[in-house]
Order: structure tokens, then C-alpha cells, then sequence
């Protein structure tokens, strides 16, 4: 299990010139009141829906899956009294597993608790300040935010989530193991191994093995999720090349593999209907993946247009919704040898 770790990007203020007569603004709460702070903004944002940039719809606190837990509302409620933003606030939420920020008028009310927010959005990451966000707001709502004597933004980012995640056992390399394991590095996890015909006449395999390799499941909730699905990660991940007795060439393609910008990630389990389900994520492996066929990853085709099917693509790097990169590799019939043809740019229709 990882342990959620927060941090504080951002506290920008800006004054706007008052309109007409000054309404009386609430005092800033005492910090004994955080609590009754935490449940009144959680009562105002439970099954409220945010439009996603992708064009689906996203609940903002609720079950797992949901933008917001009731632990991250307290959490931002913490964040907001030492940013010294009350009355009223701009809440940024940024999850770094997602590509995007969930946007939060906070305001309180005459009586000391939080009003029902006026404004809640969904918008790609970016730099926030006050000019930043009135043009976000301006965008999601077709109108300029509402006018303040002071307009406080404030950025609550979550750089980890909790999860569980499989390490994968080893197997036995060198004395003792048999086939294309007993030709791999000691650790190597062989994720997947295809027969490649170099018309020699003699058996070849290509094959992707892992090492330091961890399965993690995914909750299924975002477009990066979506992408990779239930994802095998590595500290290496090879693609190798081998004959019958001996490995031919080995490519390592770690630094290419870039996924959502933590290390490199390999689909094993697209994400189905219901992975986002409550209580979906504490079911036992054997129960939620036992029956599922895993992506498939050595994939041969002609790829370069050389009329050999001889090239794989890896899912790269997620940039958004719209777009990811791929990784084509492959083998030179000649040579025998592996390599990087290119990266290229996939688009995925919206969701």
C-alpha cells in the first residue's frame, strides 16, 4: 500500500476594486472548526457530477472512483485554513494520476458554514493564478466568476493515491530452468513471447520480459486509467530476441515507456464495466482477474511498410484524453538485430 502524500503548489490573491456598498464578509473560522468545516463542504459537493475534458461525467465525492474522497475533502479543508482562505476561496484539486483539475468556489456563509458552491468544474491541468482561472471559469460557465473583494486561489495537489499493488515472483534463470526463462536475466518476469519467422528457417522468438516487476490495478476512473487498464510496472522492461539456445539481441525500452509519468507502465487487463464499482477493488485477484485474457503486447505487423510483419507498438506516454504515443520496435531480418523504428502519435476518440 502507498500512503497518499498531498503538497501546497499555489496561494494567489488578487484585489478587485469593490462594486457599491461593502457586504459584510463572514470572519475567518477558528481552526477548532475545521471538522464542522470538512462535513459541511462534504454535504455540499455528494453526488454532485463535473463534465470531464474528455466529454464523460465524473461524480465528484462518493464511492471509490469518485474526484473526491471524504479524507482529500478534509484534507483541502486543512489546506484552506493555512492558505488563510476563508471567507471564500477558488479550491484547485489536482490528482496527479489524472490529466486534469477539478475547481471548487468555496464560500462561506453568513451563519459560518460553507455554501453550497456556485461553480464546480472540470478543466485541463494548468497554471493557475487569478487571470488563469477567470478565463477557465469564463470557459466552463460562459461567464466571468463572481465579483469579490478579494479572490484567493488556492491549489491542493495529491501526488500519490492509495493502492494495492502484486509483486511478481521471479523466475529462475540459468541451471534449473527451462525454454526461453533459462535464457533471461535472473528476476525476469516473461511477459509475453511470440514465434518470428526471419526466413532462415530456424525458430526465433520475440518476447517482452519485466524486471522489478509489480501488477497494479487500476480504478478504472480516469482517461490515463482507461489507457493502461490494470497495468504490469518495471524497473526494466526488455524486449528480447532469442534462437533455440542462445539469446540474439536484447533491447531495453525503459526510457521510452514513459506512462503517465511515474515509470513505465504495460497494460495486462483492459479496464471493463464495473471495475469502478464500490467495493470492486477489495475483491481477491483470483476473483476479479481469473477469467480476464491479458492485452495482448507482441503483436507483429508491418509497421515500417517493408512488407515483413516484424514491428510491435507499446503504448509510450499518456499526454491527454485525445492523445498518447506509442513506441514501434522491431527486428532487422538481416542483422538480427532490435530496435527503435519511431514514436508516434495515436489519437483516441472521446469518451
Amino acid at each position: 500500500m502507498m500512503r497518499a502524500a498531498v503538497r501546497l503548489l499555489l496561494v494567489t490573491a488578487a484585489l478587485l476594486a469593490p462594486l457599491g456598498a461593502e457586504s459584510k464578509a463572514p470572519l475567518p473560522p477558528s481552526p477548532e472548526r475545521a471538522e464542522a468545516l470538512v462535513d459541511s463542504l462534504a454535504a455540499r459537493l455528494e453526488g454532485r457530477t463535473v463534465r470531464l475534458p474528455g466529454g464523460s461525467d465524473e461524480t465528484v465525492l462518493g464511492p471509490p472512483g469518485a474526484l473526491l474522497s471524504a479524507e482529500r475533502v478534509a484534507t483541502c479543508v486543512k489546506t484552506l485554513f493555512a492558505a488563510e482562505g476563508w471567507p471564500s476561496s477558488w479550491l484547485v484539486v489536482q490528482d496527479l494520476a489524472r490529466p486534469f483539475d477539478l475547481v471548487v468556489h468555496v464560500v462561506l456563509g453568513e451563519d459560518g458554514n460553507i455554501l453550497a458552491p456556485d461553480v464546480v468544474f472540470a478543466a485541463s491541468r494548468r497554471d493557475w493564478d487569478a487571470d488563469v482561472l477567470e478565463a477557465a471559469v469564463k470557459e466552463a460557465t460562459g461567464k466571468k466568476p463572481p465579483r469579490e473583494k478579494t479572490r484567493s486561489v488556492v491549489v491542493q495537489s495529491f501526488t500519490t493515491r492509495v493502492v494495492t499493488t502484486y509483486v511478481y515472483e521471479g523466475t529462475k534463470s540459468g541451471k534449473g530452468a527451462g525454454g526461453l526463462a533459462a535464457l533471461l536475466p535472473e528476476g525476469a518476469i516473461l511477459r509475453e513471447a511470440r514465434s518470428v519467422d526471419l526466413g532462415d528457417g530456424l525458430p526465433h522468438t520475440l518476447a517482452v520480459a519485466l524486471l522489478g516487476a509489480r501488477f497494479v490495478p487500476s480504478d478504472c476512473s480516469s482517461c490515463a486509467a482507461r489507457m493502461f487498464g490494470h497495468a504490469d510496472t518495471a524497473a526494466r522492461v526488455l524486449l528480447v530476441l532469442a534462437g533455440e539456445k542462445a539469446l540474439e539481441d536484447t533491447l531495453d525500452l525503459t526510457e521510452s515507456l514513459r506512462g503517465i509519468g511515474t515509470g513505465a507502465e504495460l497494460p495486462r487487463f483492459a479496464c471493463r464495466e464495473g471495475d469502478k464499482a464500490p467495493g470492486e477493488s477489495d475483491r481477491a485477484y483470483e476473483e476479479r482477474f481469473g477469467t480476464r485474457e491479458p492485452v495482448r503486447l507482441v503483436d507483429l505487423e508491418d509497421l515500417n511498410g517493408d512488407g515483413l510483419a516484424l514491428e510491435i507498438a507499446l503504448p509510450g506516454e499518456f499526454l491527454d484524453c485525445a492523445r498518447h504515443t506509442s513506441i514501434v520496435a522491431g527486428v532487422d531480418r538481416r542483422s538480427k538485430k532490435l530496435r527503435v523504428l519511431f514514436e508516434r502519435m495515436d489519437r483516441e476518440a472521446a469518451r
